[in-house]
């Protein structure tokens, strides 16, 4: 109810003339609330754990006495000195000695459906820790974008609201700060590093894609991959006559985003072919599992995981409903910012990697965040139907599967 209710309330922000302040004040009061409540779910156990003892969990725990152990192969070593990147690491040492560990709020049980504390031990600081982290970068992030309205930046103190809200209902931000903790920190900052990109401070864009790597390894490919999209806008002066962006025809730009999204699916298509998966190179080692499920894009594994072509359809389809609401419209800044068809260049060098099922899934993350910047563009224009192409997407947010899935757990799928 506070998910799905919060997601549809921005459809109240569509037709008023100015910033609905209230109604982004409950939208983020709602989240928030959910985010308190929510149960730990998938890797969010896993997590937990590592904070509190400084180990990854790979053998059963076990509960002596009511006391959480782990079993004894998983306490080898020093806590917090192995398994995850050490930025992500250190983090976690510093969180554990300064931050109160356990419950600070009661959750609701995902078996259960109560706020009886079952289970592993939880680490609700370093949680929210991480969630304020990751928030901060991505306010930081979108407000470097520069977004426009009106000829004024939308980051004065009236304009802020929007924003909070897009960020906490985002499907980057809930698959992020509550179950890929470190690819969400590491994307973060490369969202950073990509309006660092766009607005021509190179030196600090390189420096924030480096340090994205500190908290998940893949981080810095995709960040690569970000700063190339952002590159690509900046090889035509204007996508259109007149600077406009309209919604169903590809600008240069855009077209060059598709042709790369292919030429990057027949590359990794040749290391396969060619072998060069067994020959232990660093990150492209690791793509070869990967790469060796290909052949089950197509079929439901479980209730709660769709096939990544229904999903692929999916996503392409809200991106077109969206484009098809908002209409043509100007360019909201020079060709390496615009924000809108930064969106279609992202979406379109992706979709080609929907023969790759688990490669799609994980960059689509990069997609998930660069729409954040998206939305607040979109929620902040002062035409009804570019909002109301944001708010589109935003309400389908509230409705996602794998959202609503990791906020309360994959039970409710199977309660039917």
């Amino acid at each position: 109810m506070l998910w799905m209710g919060s997601h549809l309330l921005v459809l109240n922000t569509v037709r008023v003339t100015r910033q609905p302040h209230i109604t982004f004040v409950m939208i983020s009061m709602m989240l928030m609330l959910a985010y308190l409540m929510k149960p730990y779910t998938y890797d969010l156990n896993k997590y937990s754990i590592f904070f509190h003892t400084g180990f990854i969990q790979v053998q059963a725990w076990h509960s002596p006495n009511d006391e959480f152990s782990l079993d004894p192969l998983d306490t080898t070593g020093e806590p917090f000195d192995q398994g995850f990147e050490v930025g992500f690491r250190w983090l976690a040492k510093i969180g554990s000695k300064v931050f109160p560990a356990g419950s600070l709020v009661p959750r609701l049980d995902a078996d259960f459906g109560d706020f009886r504390k079952r289970g592993p031990p939880r680490s609700d600081a370093m949680i929210f820790l991480i969630m304020g982290l990751g928030f901060m970068v991505l306010l930081a992030g979108v407000r470097s974008f520069g977004i426009r309205n009106n000829g004024r930046t939308c980051f004065r103190v009236a304009d802020l609201f929007p924003t909070a809200p897009v960020i906490l209902g985002s499907v980057f931000f809930i698959l992020g700060s509550q179950n890929s903790l470190r690819q969400f920190l590491g994307l973060a900052i490369v969202v950073l590093a990509m309006a660092s990109m766009a607005s021509r401070r190179y030196f600090v864009s390189a420096i924030l894609v480096v340090l994205s790597g500190v908290f998940h390894r893949w981080s810095p490919i995709l960040g690569m991959i970000g700063i190339y999209l952002v590159i690509l806008g900046s090889t035509s002066k204007t996508n259109h006559a007149m600077g406009e962006v309209h919604p169903f025809r590809l600008s240069r730009p855009e077209a060059l985003a598709l042709v790369s999204g292919v030429v990057l699916a027949v590359l990794i298509k040749s290391i396969m072919v060619t072998g060069v998966f067994n020959l232990d190179i660093p990150l492209i080692d690791d793509l070869k599992p990967y790469v060796i499920k290909a052949n089950e894009f197509n079929v439901v594994n479980s209730l709660e995981k769709l096939s990544v072509l229904l999903k692929a359809c999916m996503i392409f389809g809200l991106v077109l409903i969206s484009e098809g609401l908002i209409g043509k419209t100007k360019r909201n800044g020079p060709a390496t910012n615009d924000i809108r068809s930064l969106r279609r260049r992202t979406i379109l060098l992706i979709l080609p990697l929907v023969i790759y099922p688990e490669i799609f899934s994980r960059v689509m993350v990069l997609y998930w965040a660069v729409e954040i910047v998206f939305l607040v563009w979109a929620l902040n224009s002062d035409k009804t139907r570019v909002r109301l192409g944001g708010a589109v997407v935003f309400v389908a947010y509230g409705f996602a599967p794998n959202a609503v899935n990791i906020l309360v757990g994959p039970n409710w799928l199977y309660t039917f």
